[in-house]
């Protein structure tokens, strides 16, 4: 089913009807649902009046769930703001201000020794799409986009959606909304968002130390068959993307049974004998440097003594991936932000 979509500028669109009246500013106090969902859609350049883009639908059809206005970035945007895209929803943002005040007459502000200062908050921001490369870099994008507003624990459907870890804004203040990356698998992970947002999942000992990971920063890793011969996973020494830089080739064109490796710059080509080379042997002349770093083996294959032959046993160059780098905030699991002026009213949710 194709969603209704309206643009309102340069690669920033409504995606259903809340998110339309949002972006309008046609919301009241009796018919607010609290800050939008703002999905982030890099793969993606929407025209016209609906979409059948299926992440966007998935998007769509996962806020229904809680009644939530959708607003979505895609391709077209600018990915550093300032620009009008950013303007425009901040400004549609701060429209509401007045909203989490019991006497709607003043909007949110941060008061502090020596500062006092307005925030404008908006809801939590998810990067969905099916490509690697759109995946990361909607959530490059989420980061530079969100940490210029704040968030609120107040007055919103998402239940514990925005207690999720974020980054810290551009002036240290407050936290910023929670960022989301969905995809490629948007229909399995939209449906384990929605067991967090409601609270039926608790975090395990294993996913605090995927955080402490993608604090540090992720390492380009490559295999090149799950289910063949040479199903080895090998990794590179460095964080970020520059491992994704690295490729690895695999060619049948050694006179040595042991096979032997060449490198030219970050691409790396393993020779082996058909019929003699075993896994093992080509396992053997890691590690090996390249312009990158150091690549070396990460898990070693399922038989290190299965032998090579071609044309099977044969790939071309395929990059490294998952290289990112790290993000500090993400190890600072804190509570939402409680902002002062702010006063709790039953909410029409």
């Amino acid at each position: 089913m194709a969603v209704t979509i309206a643009n309102f500028a340069p690669g920033l669109w409504s995606a259903n009807a809340l998110g339309a009246a949002f972006l309008s500013y046609t919301v009241t106090p009796a018919t607010f649902r609290g800050m939008p969902i703002v999905g982030v859609c890099r793969d993606k350049t929407f025209t016209g009046t609906t979409s059948s883009y299926a992440p966007l639908q998935a998007l769509v059809d996962y806020a229904a769930q809680f009644n939530a206005p959708v607003v979505v970035f895609d391709s077209v945007s600018p990915f550093d703001p300032p620009n009008s895209a950013y303007a425009f929803l901040r400004a549609a943002c701060d429209n509401v201000g007045t909203f989490f005040d019991s006497a709607q007459s003043r909007k949110p502000r941060v008061v502090q020794p020596g500062f006092d200062f307005p925030v404008v908050m908006s809801g939590p921001w998810i990067s969905v799409a099916t490509d690697p490369t759109a995946i990361e870099d909607g959530e490059a994008f989420a980061w530079q986009y969100a940490q210029l507003f704040a968030r609120t624990s107040q007055y919103h459907p998402y239940r514990i959606g925005m207690t999720a870890v974020s980054a810290f804004a551009t002036n240290n203040y407050y936290m910023s909304p929670p960022i989301y990356t969905i995809g490629p698998d948007y229909t399995a992970n939209f449906k384990q968002l929605g067991k967090k947002w409601n609270g039926e999942a608790v975090a395990s000992a294993q996913q605090c130390t995927d955080l402490l990971t993608a604090q540090a920063g992720y390492y380009a890793t490559l295999q090149l068959t799950p289910t063949g011969k040479l199903n080895t996973v090998f990794t590179i020494n460095v964080v970020g993307f520059t491992g994704n830089n690295v490729t690895l080739a695999v060619a049948a064109d050694s006179t040595d049974p042991r096979g032997y490796a060449t490198v030219v710059g970050n691409n790396i080509t393993l020779h082996y004998l058909s019929g003699s080379t075993t896994v093992g042997d080509l396992q053997a002349l890691f590690p090996i440097t390249v312009t990158a770093g150091v690549v070396s083996v990460k898990d070693v294959a399922t038989s290190a003594s299965a032998v090579l032959v071609a044309p099977t046993d044969t790939y071309i160059a395929t990059n490294f991936s998952g290289g990112y780098p790290g993000r500090p905030g993400l190890a600072r699991l804190v509570n939402p932000v409680l902002l002062p002026y702010v006063s709790l009213r039953p909410p029409n949710f």
